[in-house]
């Protein structure tokens, strides 16, 4: 989680925001940790959006001067975004507002990726896919290792053996 912002931007744009226009995505788990911490960001000016595209739109346009975002999102924007990066970062963010992982239960997490993996190849994902087209549905197969590789050095080095996770989604999430 952290903050987007043009290449140009990203060496003087302060960790707490202080004199920028933050755009944020509504109902998301980083949009409820940004709202958390108000005593550490200090925007002179956030703007909410319902859909990514409307977010991003405001980024390129200038109306925003950083996008708030989870790293997933992030890094999908990105690979297709050329001349931003994200800059203040952190890893531990969640403190339980989207999820919560103990590290002791990996075969539970490969028992969900199994399940995930089966789901994604039916007609009916698909189906979900389309009725929110402004949810980046994934269909490569990737799967939660719980391990710290050079692609993923966020996670933390975890056993291989059972990992206690529960997934949930945001109460106030707009589709």
């Amino acid at each position: 989680i952290g903050f987007i912002v043009p290449d140009g931007a990203a060496s003087r744009f302060p960790a707490n925001a202080v004199g920028q226009t933050v755009g944020l995505l509504e109902g998301w788990a980083a949009t409820s940790y940004f709202e958390m911490y108000r005593t550490v960001y200090s925007p002179q000016k956030v703007l909410q959006y319902g859909l990514q595209t409307s977010l991003w739109g405001a980024l390129t346009a200038g109306t925003v001067d950083a996008v708030f975002i989870d790293n997933t999102t992030a890094k999908t924007w990105l690979t297709t975004n050329t001349g931003y990066r994200m800059v203040h970062a952190t890893t531990h963010w969640a403190n339980g507002i989207s999820y919560g992982c103990h590290p002791e239960y990996g075969d539970v997490v490969a028992a969900l990726n199994m399940g995930l993996m089966a789901l994604k190849v039916t007609q009916e994902y698909r189906l979900l896919c389309a009725q929110y087209p402004s949810i980046a549905c994934e269909f490569d197969g990737a799967m939660f290792s719980n391990t710290k590789t050079s692609l993923q050095p966020e996670v933390a080095d975890h056993p291989s053996t059972r990992a206690d996770i529960v997934l949930g989604t945001e109460g106030t999430y707009a589709p």
